[in-house]
């Protein structure tokens, strides 16, 4: 081989080496890239799940106001026929004992008509009307089945009969059926829950404004959310959720700097207040059907999930019995 070939050679060989060495280089910096990112994600995946570990309420203490309410029975049950016009007796009861009519209930029904409704509680062995009570035009269907509850306070004579009448100047597209509701004695029952929580040992601040909070009953479930956050729904936001959406509130209990609905301190104290809503003998009331009053011996569970994930549940056990406490609280 001469000089020259050698040469050649040479230079060959450290083009080869400085071309191994570039990629080594390139490859190297790839990998401290990539563990860099792989660094980062592992450290944030980390404080993820060391908040949703860590970031949770404990709950001091749970009680619940109590309300006295009626209880509800369904006396009679009538109906009224499709195509009716005018007045129609709905249903007729003699009742055997002075009671007090509470509500008539309409199943089912549709109304050929824009003007109001009228249904009349009638003492027909009188024949004397003693109230009426309206549908108001606002509220009368004309393209589906709805279901009306009308209230009346009206007391009626054991031995009398009575009627009532639904009365109105069209058609009723679709009958259905009549119930007329009377009081049955009173019930005391749970119609506010309230909790008093703080921050757990080593959690950060915790803003109750931001939790979210499921309720389970015996009626069912619903989902809260705090009642300032609701407020900033739009009412198309309200029709994205279902019927189960409700609301709590919260309140100072101890609070040094004013800082509630953030929890931002281990002594910050704060009350969770869960409002519950009377549905006498299944009335619609608008708000979620799980959260129904409580009644003696009831139990229910609520789950409160706070903005970082952690999750803490407290089961309310209400007493078997509420004698004696209607207007007071009672510990749950």
């Amino acid at each position: 081989m001469t000089s020259d070939e050698r040469g050649m050679t040479g230079i060959g060989v450290l083009i080869l080496f400085i071309a191994l060495v570039l990629v080594a280089a390139i490859a190297s910096g790839l990998i401290l890239d990539t563990a860099g990112l792989l660094q980062n994600k592992a450290q944030n995946t980390g404080e993820q799940a060391t908040s949703e570990v860590s970031d949770r309420l404990s709950v001091l203490s749970t009680s619940g106001e109590v309300k006295t309410t009626d209880d509800i029975a369904t006396a009679a049950n009538g109906n009224v026929a499709d195509g009716s016009t005018g007045d129609q007796t709905g249903v007729s009861y003699t009742p055997t004992e002075n009671q007090t009519v509470l509500f008539v209930e309409l199943s089912n029904y549709s109304f050929d008509t824009e003007e109001q409704v009228d249904i009349v509680l009638q003492n027909a062995t009188a024949g004397t009307n003693l109230s009426t009570a309206t549908i108001s035009a606002s509220e009368v269907s004309t393209g589906s089945e709805e279901t009306y509850r009308v209230s009346f306070d009206q007391h009626i004579q054991s031995g009398d009969q009575y009627d009532v009448l639904i009365d109105t100047s069209g058609t009723m597209t679709h009958g259905g059926d009549v119930a007329l509701q009377i009081d049955d004695g009173e019930t005391n029952r749970v119609n506010q829950l309230s909790m008093t929580v703080y921050r757990s040992p080593g959690a950060g601040d915790v803003d109750l404004q931001q939790a979210t909070v499921e309720y389970f009953s015996p009626d069912g479930t619903a989902f809260l959310i705090h009642e300032a956050e609701y407020n900033e729904l739009s009412s198309s936001d309200l029709e994205d959720f279902s019927d189960n959406l409700g609301t709590f509130s919260t309140e100072a209990v101890k609070d040094d700097d004013n800082s509630v609905p953030v929890l931002n301190s281990r002594d910050d104290r704060a009350s969770m207040i869960v409002p519950l809503y009377e549905r006498p003998d299944g009335m619609t009331t608008g708000e979620p059907e799980a959260m129904d009053y409580l009644d003696p011996g009831a139990s229910a569970t609520i789950r409160i999930t706070t903005q970082s994930g952690a999750t803490t549940t407290q089961i309310v056990n209400v007493p078997e019995s509420l004698a004696g406490h209607a207007g007071s609280t009672v510990m749950l």
